[in-house]
């Protein structure tokens, strides 16, 4: 039949044979390309790569990824703290505890190191470091010294026998939350004090966890060998960060306070 088929038709039916083929080999590129070669087929290409998620464990929430601001450091409570009163620790505070013992038994170690700076002989360091822990100016500074700060904001109350000059002391009645407990959980301290000095929740029957300031030895010894009054004074920026040691450390003070 095809010998009688007009040429015209068969010419017709050879092109679309040709076109067929010519479409089913060319390869997947765009007719007209943009500048800079051709356009993929994106049907074909891998699936992209996305970050993946950092296997380093952090104590902040996240979902997966580092997070972009750091981490504040965790609070390891017996690296701060000590079973005696003692200047850069906290102590817990016990049932016979009075402001003025505290006070003196921290200035009492304070002592100890500035004689142990000074060089002095065995017998004559433990001769001067009993005096000043007796000295009445210098246990009354050294009250006053752990009357104020993140003390007086935990702790502070105008209810007290021995006030600072400010006119709050510390609370050392159990009266208060555990902060210890709530330090070492990561948690914000809460105060359980009025602004008055009552409880402000019952329940609570804890004794102060009590930061002793880390006092300056140096500083110390120049003040009394100067004569001058103000003797027991924080050492001026321990922790690196702008603070001194008059305030706990900042794995502490950046927690802030929580009052009611």
């Amino acid at each position: 039949m095809t010998d009688k088929l007009p040429l015209y038709v068969l010419g017709g039916v050879a092109l679309l044979i040709y076109l067929r083929r010519e479409k089913e080999q060319a390869p997947a590129f765009e007719i007209n390309p943009v500048p800079g070669g051709p356009v993929e087929d994106t049907d074909s290409l891998p699936d992209p790569k996305f970050p993946t998620p950092s296997k380093t464990p952090t104590s902040g929430i996240s979902l997966g990824w580092a997070p972009s601001l750091p981490v504040r450091p965790a609070f390891v409570a017996e690296n701060w703290e000590d079973s005696s009163p003692c200047p850069g620790k906290f102590y817990q505070v016990r049932r016979r505890d009075q402001i003025e013992s505290i006070a003196s038994r921290a200035l009492r170690a304070l002592a100890q190191e500035a004689a142990e700076i000074s060089q002095m002989e065995s017998d004559a360091a433990a001769t001067w470091v009993d005096s000043v822990s007796r000295s009445a100016s210098l246990v009354r500074q050294a009250v006053d010294s752990i009357s104020t700060g993140w003390n007086d904001e935990v702790y502070g109350s105008s209810r007290v026998p021995l006030t600072a000059p400010h006119g709050r002391g510390v609370d050392l009645e159990p009266v208060h939350d555990e902060v210890r407990a709530q330090l070492e959980g990561g948690r914000t301290p809460r105060r359980n004090l009025s602004a008055a000095g009552s409880p402000t929740k019952a329940g609570a029957k804890c004794r102060p966890y009590l930061w002793i300031p880390r006092w300056d030895a140096f500083l110390f010894l120049s003040a009394l060998n100067a004569g001058r009054d103000a003797a027991v004074l924080s050492e001026r920026d321990p922790y690196k960060s702008g603070i001194t040691g008059h305030w706990p450390c900042p794995a502490v003070t950046e927690r802030g306070v929580i009052h009611g």
